[in-house]
């Protein structure tokens, strides 16, 4: 399958992440202006920038490819130690790490929270948006980050991932526990609309909100580490692409920290403690 394609070419590494501009890899996550562009990301032509469906596939150490299968790979997704100069998690516009960001995850130390960049195209006038993923309270596992949307005329709206063990994720065929992505600004009356036109596709939270995509690990797997879908607006588009981006980067940032702390359970484990 070939590659996305751009009408402008991506910006480079150092513009994605903003090496350029004297700021140090753990920044302070800050929202951006309404005023923002319209999607940062197009795929013009060929279609969305993610399939509605897709899976993570590890290929060697710290090096994991998104794809629908593990024969049709579409992005390389690099990860990076607490140590490292670089940001934890990378995900690459395209299979090589040489290839620059579509975007990144910084952890915040002795947190759930993450910055999340989102690299503007060399052609716009805004600079580069870094936005928190940020922890819903001590003893919940909820995260929460808010986004421009196509379909809102350019405004934020807020989002939730919330731990699930509803329908939505169980129809993924992974874990019977997962994540599902919650669009709490979405009113009732948007709620009925959209049940009419995306029949069985559209997921509801709990307290009444539409759920705009799911995912969860597996295990039943060597390779395959997660499958994550799209559903309901979230997967017709109206969101804008510069959302899915933001949905898939959230969503790799809450797997990458639960993976860090399983592996660090085990090691204390071995180690005897």
């Amino acid at each position: 399958m070939a590659l996305h394609e751009y009408k402008d070419p991506p910006p480079s590494y150092e513009e994605a992440t903003g090496a350029n501009q004297g700021t140090s890899r753990r920044h302070t996550a800050a929202s951006t202006s309404s005023a923002v562009l319209s999607p940062l990301y197009s795929g013009g032509s060929i279609g969305p920038i993610f399939p509605q469906a897709f899976s993570v596939y590890s290929q060697v150490p710290r090096l994991y490819i998104i794809g629908e299968s593990q024969n049709f790979p579409l992005y390389a997704v690099s990860i990076h130690s607490s140590l490292s100069p670089r940001p934890d998690v990378v995900i690459h516009n395209g299979l090589s790490q040489n290839m620059p960001s579509l975007a990144t995850v910084d952890h915040e130390p002795f947190s759930r929270s993450a910055s999340i960049t989102l690299p503007a195209r060399p052609d716009s006038r805004f600079p580069v948006a870094r936005e928190p993923l940020e922890s819903v309270g001590a003893f919940t596992r909820i995260m929460s980050f808010s986004i421009e949307t196509t379909l809102s005329g350019r405004s934020r709206e807020h989002f939730e991932w919330r731990h699930s063990s509803g329908v939505e994720v169980e129809a993924l065929g992974g874990r019977h526990s997962g994540w599902k992505l919650v669009r709490v600004s979405s009113p009732a009356l948007q709620i009925r609309a959209l049940a009419k036109k995306h029949s069985n596709t559209l997921g509801q939270s709990s307290d009444g909100k539409e759920v705009v995509a799911v995912w969860a690990g597996t295990s039943m797997s060597i390779s395959k580490v997660l499958r994550f879908r799209f559903i309901g607006s979230g997967a017709d588009g109206s969101l804008g692409e510069r959302w899915a981006v933001m949905a898939v980067a959230s969503a790799l940032a809450i797997w990458n920290r639960d993976r860090r702390s399983r592996s660090s359970s085990s090691a204390t484990v071995s180690a005897g403690f």
